[in-house]
């Protein structure tokens, strides 16, 4: 069959267009790569919280800007990204990431489906009132106390709910406990725990004591008919009062850096410690708790050192004080050392504030226990180098503090150390370092512990 030329043209036009249109039908849109997310980890989840925190990893390319819910975030050097307190409100929320490149094309998109619910409350079971129990095992205190007169003591158990609590202590009466309101101050279940406060008394000798907590129901036990039930228990720690007048009982510390703790709970990291004490300082107890004794640095401060650290102080050893009087600061190659008098073995501390001095400079802070101040002068020489000056204040009965303003920040360290007459501090200066290629850096590894600075 003969065909025309222009048919033939017309045709195969249409052959072509019709080819070209089959091609983009089967070949898939460029697709945009999807985020590995950290939190939430997936991208259709549920939460009852107001806010939460979005994180993922990038996908790694050129100079990489990540923007989640509308917000540009920081893209870290590990690919990671995130941002913090994104808003959830009740029911669906749709939050849409995405990853630009330089050129500002969208080279990766997650959408994330967070919805919202209300958190559903947890309702305990009440406290069962019968049989009348004591949980031994939650019974506190625990371990052996020594108190002063105007101590607290906090003894609590739990026990069957509703009923009637006391504590007595041997040789000095007995008192009610009461049961600690619910959290929830809708509630009117009773929570089957315990508590009571009670104030050391004065006593003329020291004495000896034991502690026992009582419950009594008011009403018969169902499963004893014509009873009224009781438990008691006595507390396997027992307390020592210990007279208001006397001579101080005096510590020494034996070991050779004696820690001294604001309280008694662990620390991590050996820290926040108040002080770091060397062998000989001596120390008055007012107190002990287990195998830590409770230690008085002035009127208005108290503090805990282990028994491991210190021993009894020799008989006939007297309270030390100082009369601060005179001070010097002199220059060294490690930095500006204060010269401090130490005739007697006090308890000092000594701690930094990166900021507290005048523009923001730093302050070293020397607080001395069981001295005064009576100073007459102190002594720059070579001025103007690290400290600024020194300044001495009276902050408490028997509490000195020092107070030297840095010149230059950041502040690089400082040293304490006890001589047979003085204390020195010395505050160091920042090192010299000779440039590259002769640097002590140089051919170094340091390894970074991340999570430790800036935005952590």
């Amino acid at each position: 069959m003969h065909i025309p030329s222009r048919t033939r043209h017309a045709i195969a036009a249409g052959l072509v267009a019709a080819a070209s249109t089959l091609i983009l039908a089967l070949a898939p849109a460029a697709r945009a790569a999807e985020f590995r997310l950290i939190s939430p980890r997936n991208a259709v989840s549920t939460s009852t919280k107001e806010r939460i925190s979005i994180a993922g990893h990038a996908v790694r390319g050129a100079a990489p800007t990540v923007t989640v819910g509308g917000v540009d975030v920081p893209v870290f050097h590990t690919n990671i990204f995130q941002r913090d307190g994104v808003p959830l409100a009740p029911g669906l929320n749709t939050i849409v990431i995405t990853q630009n490149d330089a050129s500002g094309k969208t080279t990766a998109s997650t959408t994330l489906q967070i919805t919202r619910v209300e958190a559903t409350p947890t309702v305990r079971p009440p406290a069962a009132r019968f049989p009348v129990t004591i949980n031994a095992d939650s019974a506190q205190p625990s371990q052996d106390l020594a108190l002063a007169p105007g101590d607290d003591l906090e003894v609590s158990f739990r026990g069957a709910a509703g009923h009637r609590a006391s504590v007595t202590l041997s040789g000095i009466g007995t008192f009610p406990m009461e049961e600690v309101a619910p959290a929830d101050e809708t509630s009117t279940a009773p929570t089957g725990q315990y508590r009571a406060t009670l104030t050391m008394p004065r006593v003329s000798a020291e004495t000896s004591s034991t502690i026992s907590v009582k419950l009594e129901s008011d009403t018969p036990d169902p499963a004893s008919p014509g009873t009224t039930p009781t438990a008691e228990l006595k507390l396997s720690a027992g307390i020592t009062l210990l007279p208001n007048a006397g001579p101080p009982r005096l510590l020494r510390v034996s070991a050779n850096r004696g820690v001294v703790r604001f309280g008694l709970t662990e620390v991590r990291l050996n820290g926040p410690n108040l002080a770091e004490l060397p062998k000989g300082t001596i120390l008055r107890a007012v107190g002990k708790q287990g195998r830590d004794y409770k230690i008085r640095l002035s009127p208005a401060l108290d503090a805990w050192i282990s028994a491991g650290d210190v021993e009894p102080a020799p008989a006939g050893t007297a309270l030390p004080h100082i009369d601060f009087t005179d001070m010097t600061i002199t220059p060294g190659p490690d930095g500006d050392t204060i010269n401090i008098p130490y005739e007697a073995r006090i308890p000092f501390a000594v701690n930094a504030d990166p900021i507290g001095g005048p523009n923001g400079m730093p302050v070293v802070n020397i607080d001395l226990y069981g001295a005064h101040n009576a100073v007459t002068w102190i002594t720059h020489r070579n001025p103007g180098s690290l400290i600024r000056q020194v300044t001495s204040d009276q902050q408490d009965t028997n509490h000195l503090r020092l107070r030297a303003e840095l010149t230059t920040a950041p502040l690089w360290g400082y040293k304490a150390e006890v001589t047979t007459s003085a204390l020195k501090v010395t505050i160091r200066r920042p090192p010299t370092l000779a440039p590259a290629p002769q640097s002590p850096l140089k051919g170094l590894t340091i390894a970074v512990n991340a999570g430790h600075g800036g935005r952590e």
